[in-house]
């Protein structure tokens, strides 16, 4: 087991064969008045917008709706509330739920699989669907799948790693 201290409070990932596991708090959400430039970012109007610690959380119809989103960026980054955006459906075959993160205001347009959006999107769709485990599937580009299990008020998900990057640290470092 990996542990890591956060503005969060403290982080743990377990491997499991080639799954890891990472426990986060539940972030818990409300209903939004959404400003028009949600709906003028995204190209669309949404069907419902909650917020949960900080970041927009835009409820479309259907899963075909978020895989086909074109957001502009630019509109994107002028969204009053959040650094992020987060676009989400009802799934399609085994998900309980599909989505999409855009970040712009930090240089990161969209987010392949983002864990702290599903940190929100757990309780938004507990709300809706009445279930402590889902499946998620993210839509990006390079998209990827999410089991998610909300216990107490910490949410555990579950997924496949991919790396990125590797490092050594030299023992002077250290010293």
């Amino acid at each position: 087991m990996a542990e890591f201290q956060t503005l969060s409070g403290r982080l743990t990932v377990e491997r499991d064969g080639d799954m890891y596991t990472m426990d986060f708090p539940l972030i818990e959400t409300k209903p939004y008045d959404a400003p028009e430039a949600i709906g003028e970012a995204i190209g669309c109007e949404p069907m419902e917008v909650a917020i949960g610690y900080r970041d927009p959380i835009v409820l479309l119809e259907r899963a075909e709706d978020v895989i086909g989103l074109k957001p502009d960026m630019g509109k994107v980054k002028r969204i009053p509330d959040g650094e992020g955006l987060f676009v989400t459906a009802p799934g399609y075959d085994e998900f309980d739920f599909v989505s999409r993160a855009f970040w712009p205001k930090i240089r990161i347009d969209e987010d392949p699989v983002c864990g702290s959006m599903h940190c929100s999107l757990a309780d938004f769709w507990r709300k809706r669907l009445g279930k402590d485990r889902m499946v998620a599937r993210q839509v990006s580009e390079r998209g990827g799948t999410i089991v998610i299990q909300i216990e107490g008020d910490r949410v555990k998900l579950s997924g496949k790693a991919v790396m990125f990057a590797t490092f050594e640290i030299e023992d002077s470092i250290l010293e």
